[in-house]
């Protein structure tokens, strides 16, 4: 259907939404042309396609335009964008001009482009209309700096959110929601052309302009990493769980023969942070563990989960806790318990020196009321779960000199090799098992009740232990030498 026209110059521009395939070669020419990273994506085309041979569905939340630009019959450009009829915005998804008709523009416009985004923003706005609700404008995400510049000086209005997008723009329905989780995203910016007399973005405009691209187009949930980091840059974070806040408790900091009154908060960095207790975990994960700090990978991924439901990475559930004193960050522990073997294993648990030595509900050292702490939490886990409460964790322990002090709160060192795997210093990406280096360290087990548990585990715990760690925690895979050798390792002489 021919849209508009510009006699003097040739130019046309056609609607293939709901048009048939008559002219959709060419579009996907040029789309493929243009765009050669999307179309290498089956499903992108097939999203194409879809929109010119479907039939109108004036229920559907979205309301597809594939347009086609010709210069004298001949293919110049093309343009997806769609109108999000509930929140009444535009997605400008693809534009693209070949470079040779990028000047072919009617007198008076500098550029084919800008021609046509006239005609998208008229397009929205009768979209706005027809749906009996005025359009906010038309929103586009933008690959490079210079490109966003040239948009404001056509009137963009940026949003500035920490905003990315499923990299090759694969949404949830293209390829399932469990698969979207393994897909990395890339970051862009983000800005909205507007209509009316609009000149300035409100945060809630920009949470809409957020919500209709990562929500409602790439589908992902509102407790997504994603969607909730690009709202908090914002000031909209959606809540996950209701507060951060675990526990807040009294307590004394023994200081030589002082003792100081003091408070103590437990925060959980996995449901709702602020900002700045993600910065203080962060700083205090470099201090704390410095054999990782100089991995980047690492320390991107752990920043990344406190942008996730704590149960995104099935079969756990997992838990990272940021230890105030008197509102100073004085430690941290990352655990996880494991829905299925009904099994907890412990991560990272580290106190700063200065904050060691304090007495609270009985116990003598912070690290050991965190302990007792994650055995709470691994109960509620077990009995959400329907599983019995577990008698204890396992652990990693890298540093020798803990394990006395460790023996104190009723922790066993279990008698297996077993070798951490580590990436590389400076590594910025997963690597594969065979890549990556293997640390001797201590594996033990922390006893829920330390009293009445004085021998070692299981052979049947101490397996599962183990696998726990190295498949599925870390994904090493069960024939590979370090999950073999441990498993060969434990004690024949054990009860099962």
């Amino acid at each position: 259907m021919l849209l508009a026209e510009y006699p003097e110059t040739g130019l046309q521009i056609h609607e293939l939404a709901h048009q048939g395939g008559g002219l959709l070669p060419a579009c996907l020419e040029v789309f493929a042309e243009q765009f050669p990273e999307y179309a290498a994506e089956p499903v992108n085309l097939d999203e194409l396609r879809i929109a010119a041979e479907s039939a109108p569905d004036p229920a559907a939340l979205f309301q597809p335009h594939l347009w086609l630009i010709t210069v004298h019959g001949q293919p110049a450009g093309m343009t997806f964008f769609l109108y999000n009829r509930r929140r009444a915005i535009g997605l400008l998804l693809f534009i693209a001009i070949r470079a040779e008709h990028r000047k072919a523009a009617p007198a008076g416009v500098a550029r084919l482009s800008d021609w046509v985004l006239e005609h998208m923003l008229h397009q929205i706005r009768s979209d706005g209309e027809a749906a009996g609700k005025p359009a906010l404008g038309l929103a586009a995400e933008v690959d490079y700096p210079h490109l966003m510049a040239r948009y404001e000086q056509m009137g963009m209005l940026p949003v500035p959110a920490a905003y990315a997008e499923p990299l090759a723009g694969m949404t949830a329905s293209m390829v399932g929601t469990e698969a979207l989780e393994q897909i990395v995203f890339h970051p862009l910016l983000l800005g909205m052309f507007p209509l009316g007399a609009l000149n300035v973005l409100s945060p809630e405009n920009m949470g809409e302009i957020v919500l209709t691209f990562l929500q409602d187009y790439y589908e992902l949930p509102l407790d997504h990493w994603a969607v909730q980091r690009a709202l908090d840059s914002l000031g909209l974070r959606l809540p996950r769980p209701a507060s951060s806040c675990l526990s807040t408790e009294k307590g004394e900091l023994m200081a030589a023969d002082t003792a100081q009154d003091v408070s103590v908060t437990l925060v959980d960095l996995l449901r709702t942070p602020s900002a700045a207790d993600v910065d203080a975990l962060m700083a205090l994960f470099d201090e704390l563990f410095p054999q990782y700090a100089p991995i980047p990978y690492v320390v991107n991924e752990l920043r990344q989960m406190t942008w996730e439901p704590a149960d995104v990475k099935a079969p756990f559930i997992r838990h990272l806790w940021l230890v105030k004193v008197n509102d100073q960050p004085a430690g941290m522990t990352f655990f996880c318990y494991h829905k299925e073997r009904n099994l907890a294993i412990g991560v990272y648990l580290a106190v700063r020196s200065e904050f060691r030595r304090l007495v609270i509900n009985g116990y003598h050292r912070l690290a050991e009321y965190l302990i007792t702490q994650t055995h709470q939490v691994i109960a509620a886990d077990a009995q959400a779960c329907g599983h019995p409460v577990p008698p204890g964790y396992i652990a990693e322990v890298d540093v020798g000199r803990l394990m006395q002090q460790y023996r104190q709160y009723g922790f066993i060192l279990l008698p297996v090799s077993y070798h951490e795997p580590r990436l590389p210093d400076g590594c910025t990406i997963p690597l594969p098992p065979d890549s990556l280096d293997y640390h001797p360290i201590n594996l033990g087990f922390f006893p829920r009740n330390p009293q009445a548990f004085d021998e070692l585990p299981s052979r049947d715990l101490i397996r599962s232990g183990l696998l726990t760690f190295l498949v599925d925690f870390y994904g090493i895979p069960m024939d590979h030498w370090s999950v073999q050798q441990a498993l060969q390792s434990i004690p024949a002489d054990l009860p099962e």
